[in-house]
Parts: structure tokens; sequence; C-alpha cells
């Protein structure tokens, strides 16, 4: 916190109330804003020694702030305001006042966008003229000149100073026109005045309610008709029947946008919600949800149909952070992880989708209804779906079983379902995650080939590298012994070599 302001910057800020508001010194109202701006500036933060990025960070985040509340055109003046006031080529001597400047400025706002909303008939238009830079321009698609090589230079030398002294480039610096304009004068057609009636209604909209937060939820749609209000109209006819004799819990009753928002969600990850809850490990639909225009009971029949999509990404989500868990006491081999890259590029189309859809529905420029995104869902997951089916059958769980027998068997059961697939899209699919599955293998064979030595972290290639010397005995007339030099070289009986490589044993 800095110290009291000395005399002389009390002198200084009576002059400066002054100029800014033309109240008469000694009065309520200039005595108020005097204390106030002498508040700010004892109780704000040392104006000394700062630094230009901090003050960029805190005018960017001040635009950005502008942006969300919907005045992009005071953001964007507000930058082009402070660039004008202090460019990166500001001189050391006058930074400092500069940027002192700026943050006595910053300390003295306060809730600029609330005042923004309070005052939206006196929001200044500011029209900027573009600055031209003429020389620049005139010399545009023209050669520069220079004197003809057989000719000396000191022939053109009398025109070089003299002439071009008398020669003044016009410059137009930027001016603003800053006016404040009433709102019965303001132009319709005149695209720089914003219509904040209807920023403050697209803002309102795109920011969503709290129907995901509360117990107990009742949207009433906006049509009276009698098929719009089955919901509404049934619980009220549970309620006329039992006549009090029995408590009716209504239902809780949203709209279908936002049931529609939710099922995006849980494509992206898992979790309780106000449509979903979990029942144990199972994600379930809940019970007493529904839109005005269908039963509960309906609803939750059908939300099932999107159950399927939701846990078949979950489940390869699960797969993809299993193989990166540090946790985890058994490591995942190297060749999961090649073909989990291969079944996230399969899965990257369907999250891009998936935004498309979501973008769709919050722009809502189409009508999307749950049965419409059933439908959609359909065709997007057709290609994981025939994923799901691949993955369930050629993955095992690392965690039971040694990554040799992992590596091996999913290496197997892709080579046999490219040789017996039925159709087209099959066959790219296990022939892309087959081919991206070996990389791993591929990557020990180059350098155990390049370097006579066999790198092998996770145990799951078929041939491992063992020494002699370590007590170790090979059978060289078992099969399953493979040495890197030629058999007729070999002697039995005085075989003594330190390295050697054999064949696992799988169990």
């Amino acid at each position: 916190m800095s110290s009291y302001p000395s005399t002389e910057v009390l002198s200084l800020v009576k002059e400066l109330v002054s100029k800014l508001t033309q109240f008469k010194e000694g009065s309520n109202l200039f005595n108020h804003v005097e204390n106030y701006v002498i508040n700010c500036i004892h109780n704000a933060d040392s104006m000394i020694f700062l630094k230009k990025k901090d003050i960029d960070r805190a005018l960017t985040s001040l635009s950005d702030k502008f942006i969300f509340h919907g005045f992009s055109l005071q953001a964007v003046d507000l930058l082009r305001h402070y660039e004008n006031f202090l460019p990166n080529s500001t001189p050391k001597n006058l930074l400092e006042s500069k940027l002192n400047t700026v943050k006595f400025l910053l300390c003295l706002s306060e809730s600029p966008t609330s005042k923004f909303l309070e005052n939206p008939y006196r929001l200044p238009v500011v029209h900027q003229e573009e600055e031209i830079d003429w020389p620049a321009y005139l010399k545009e698609g023209i050669e520069r000149w220079s004197p003809p090589p057989e000719e000396s230079s000191d022939d053109w030398s009398d025109t070089s100073e003299s002439d071009l002294s008398n020669v003044t480039s016009p410059q137009i610096k930027a001016g603003e026109v800053t006016k404040v304009i009433p709102v019965d004068e303001i132009d319709n057609k005149d695209k720089c005045v914003v219509n904040y009636d209807d920023l403050k209604e697209s803002v309102q909209n795109s920011v969503q309610n709290t129907w995901f937060s509360k117990d107990r939820v009742c949207v009433l749609p906006e049509s009276s008709n009698v098929d719009a209000n089955i919901a509404i109209c049934w619980d009220n006819f549970l309620e006329h029947s039992v006549q009090g004799l029995i408590s009716i819990k209504r239902s809780n009753i949203i709209t279908e946008y936002c049931m529609l928002r939710e099922i995006i969600w849980q494509n992206y990850i898992v979790h309780n919600s106000f449509i979903f809850h979990y029942l144990g490990d199972k994600l379930l639909p809940k019970e007493n949800v529904t839109i005005a225009s269908v039963r509960s009971n309906a609803l939750q029949t059908f939300l099932y149909e999107f159950l399927p999509y939701i846990e078949l990404l979950h489940d390869f989500r699960c797969f993809h952070m299993s193989l990166f868990d540090e946790n985890e006491c058994t490591q995942a081999p190297d060749t999961y992880r090649s073909y989990n890259n291969s079944l996230r590029g399969f899965l990257r189309p369907l999250y891009d989708n998936l935004i498309e859809i979501e973008k769709d529905i919050v722009e809502q420029k189409s009508t999307m209804t749950l049965l419409k995104l059933a439908n959609e869902f359909k065709d997007i997951f057709a290609i994981a779906n025939i994923l799901k089916r691949i993955h369930y059958n050629s993955i095992i769980d690392f965690r039971n079983n040694e990554p040799l027998i992992c590596a091996t068997t999913l290496l197997y059961r892709l080579h046999h379902g490219l040789v017996h697939c039925i159709s087209k899209i099959e066959l790219d699919i296990y022939s892309t995650l087959y081919l991206e599955s070996l990389f791993k293998y591929f990557s020990i064979i180059n350098t155990w080939l390049g370097n006579d030595t066999l790198i092998d972290c996770y145990d799951e290639f078929i041939i491992k590298q063992v020494r002699t010397d370590q007590n170790i005995t090979a059978d060289v007339t078992d099969s399953t012994f493979t040495s890197v030099f030629d058999d007729n070289s070999i002697d039995h009986e005085d075989f003594h070599w330190d390295t050697v490589f054999i064949v696992r044993e799988m169990g």
C-alpha cells in the first residue's frame, strides 16, 4: 500500500477534479469526488517501477471482459487508444510516466461494464480516420531508380539534396472525433452503433441457466396446446385423482434444448447431471425428468437410446488413461500405446462432429430434436461401433497378463480380422490398426539390426537378449535358440559367446 499523498499531489488532484468535473471547488460534489480520488491513490498499489507487460496484461484482460459482456467495439477502441498512447517505440524517459498514467486510470475505473449497461445512451460513437502513408502509397509498384552503369553518379548529385529538400510529404495523423449522440438521432444503418438491447438478450441466451444444479425445475412451454403440455397435464390429472390422499411427486420439466446439451456433454465426460445419474457403477437416466411434451416414463425409456454411445466413448477414454497412469503397478506395453494412437485417430472426426452438432444446437438456426439427434448419432457412431467390436475382441487386460502375451494377442487377432474381414470399411480399419500397432516391433527390429542391441523395455518382443557369462546356459540344439552368427561357424564344444538371442517361451 502506498503512503498518503503529499501536499503537491493533493493540489494536483484538486486541479484534476476541477478540470474533469467542472464542479465548484468546496462544494459537496467536488469534495466527494476529491476524497474518492485521494482514497484510490492512497489504497492503490504503488505506481512506480511498473512493467509494460503487466499493464499490457491488465488492458487485455479488461478488453476481454468488455467482449464477454457484449461491448466488442469498446474493447477494440480501448486497445487501439492504448496502442496509440503507449506504442512499443515509446522512449524510456516517457515510458514510466505513461505507464503510471495508465495505471492511475485503471485504479480510478470502477465496474465499467455496469456503467455501460446503466447508461447505454451516453456511449460515444468513435469515428477513426485511417492514417495514410502517402510516400509509401505513391512509390508502390515503382522500382528503385539508379544511374546507368556507364555514367558517374556524381553527375546526378546536384539534384540530390537541393531538390529533395523542397519536397514535403503530406502526413495525415490519426484523428478522433468523439461525440455523444442521443438514441433518437442514431441512424439504424450505422454499423458502428451497437444495439445494446439485442446484445444484452444475446448474452443472456448464451449463458446457460442453472437448471443442472437445482433439485426442482419446471420450465413451462411457450405454447398452451395440450400436445405441448402432456407432462404437466398428466401431473395435474394424477393430483386431481388422488385428491391429496397420496403425495404426488411432480415431474422436473426442462426444455428440449437443455436436454440436448446434457446428452452432448455426457459424450465428452461421463458425470452425474440433471437427466443422468450413477446407480452404483452404472450410468442411468433419472426417473422424474422430462420435457413438457412427453411423460417422464416414456422419455426415460427413450434416453436409453443414447447410453451405448456414451458408454462406448467412456470405455475408450478409460483405456487411453490407463496406458499413461503412473500409479499403475503394471505398465502397459508400448504396442498398446501404438494401437491407442491409431484408435484415437479414428475417434477424432467423431468428436469434431459432436462439436459441430453442439454449435448447431447453441446457434438454434435449425430445429434440433431428440429424435433427430438419435438419428445423427447412428451415422456418426457407425465407425465407432466397428471399433468397439474390434477393441473388445483384441485387447486383454495388461494388469493380469504378461506384456508379451498382450502384444502378440493384439497383433494376432488384428491380423486374423484383417484376413477374414467382410467389408471394405472393416478392411481399412483392420489394416490401419494392425500396421500402426506394429510400430513398436518395427522400432525394436530397426535398433537390433542397426546396433546389434535388442532394446525391449517392457519385455513385449518375441525375442530377448541374454548374456551367457551370467551363468545362463543355452542349448544350441534347441529350436528356440537363435544366434547372430552363421550356423556353420558354431563350434558346440567351444561355445563361450557373451551374448545370444533366444525366442521367448509363451505360456
